[in-house]
């Protein structure tokens, strides 16, 4: 069920109810440490987020220059609500090359954007250009929110050493047997 996010195959809101819960359940557990659960931060991204619609490129046929199908969606990660801060300079540290809105200072110091920009023109209809916008931004946040459990070093036990070994002798003897013989 993964794929249909990180793929996005389809729209979310095209889904069955059950998918989505065992989308947002696997999210939930997998890559989404915060307070906050998938469900609050879609909620969120549909209702604080900025959109904004305009011609798309392409193909259109009589609608073509007509209708306003492509979306592009603005979401400031420093008003996510229920994010830690922790969370939230983890958020602008990995999407930092995806980032709009810096600034340069009188003195000429850079300052950099916190607002992620997505633009969809991806079908002919607003509304699912404006669904895919919303999938896409919310799987970014939730793949840039996703900590790594840190490896723990482990050693090989003795008994899968000498198994090793023992597999590396085999292999030498099949070798040795192709030699032709010494005379």
């Amino acid at each position: 069920m993964i794929c249909i996010l990180l793929h996005f195959d389809k729209p979310l809101t095209d889904c069955g109810p059950q998918a989505q819960q065992g989308l947002f359940e696997a999210l939930g557990e997998r890559c989404y440490s915060s307070a906050m659960n998938v469900n609050d931060l879609l909620a969120w991204l549909n209702n604080k987020a900025e959109f904004s619609f305009s011609r798309s490129s392409g193909p259109g046929g009589q609608n073509v220059n007509k209708v306003n199908s492509k979306s592009t969606i603005r979401v400031d990660l420093s008003t996510i609500e229920g994010v830690t801060a922790e969370e939230r300079i983890r958020l602008l540290e990995k999407l930092g090359q995806r980032l709009v809105g810096g600034s340069i200072t009188a003195d000429g110091t850079v300052v950099p954007g916190t607002e992620l920009l997505i633009q969809v023109q991806d079908e002919r209809s607003q509304l699912q250009n404006r669904a895919i916008a919303v999938e896409r931004s919310l799987a970014l946040i939730v793949r840039a929110l996703h900590r790594e459990k840190p490896r723990r070093a482990t050693k090989p036990s003795r008994a899968s050493k000498e198994r090793r070994v023992a597999a590396k002798k085999v292999i030498g003897e099949h070798k040795k047997n192709r030699r032709p013989p010494v005379e």
